[in-house]
């Protein structure tokens, strides 16, 4: 698959996975307990709340499995596509929301 697919793909579905963990409903029963077992100015809850933290850890996440499971080839291709999927997820869901 042309690494620009793979591209799109992954920054498709890293916009929707960081949705998922800072936005949506279904989530906001974890966020408040993260809330309030570390409190309101911890890292986890930043993470649990930030776009651009949540949006590298989610393409992150989704970079190795692609890698695991031979979508991308190489480690080094890897590392390079973890902060585009990451940048181009975060573009796609700030459109999403305008």
């Amino acid at each position: 698959m042309p690494v620009l697919v793979v591209l799109l793909l992954l920054a498709l579905a890293s916009a929707r996975l960081t949705r998922l963990v800072i936005d949506d409903s279904i989530t906001l029963p974890l966020r408040a307990w993260i809330i309030k077992r570390w409190g309101p100015e911890s890292r986890l809850t930043e993470l649990s709340n930030c776009s651009w933290c949540a949006g590298m850890w989610c393409a992150a996440g989704l970079v190795l499995f692609a890698r695991l499971t031979g979508l991308v080839d190489g480690w080094a291709m890897a590392a390079i596509l973890v902060p585009a999927v990451a940048w181009v997820g975060e573009m796609l869901r700030a459109m999403i929301e305008e």
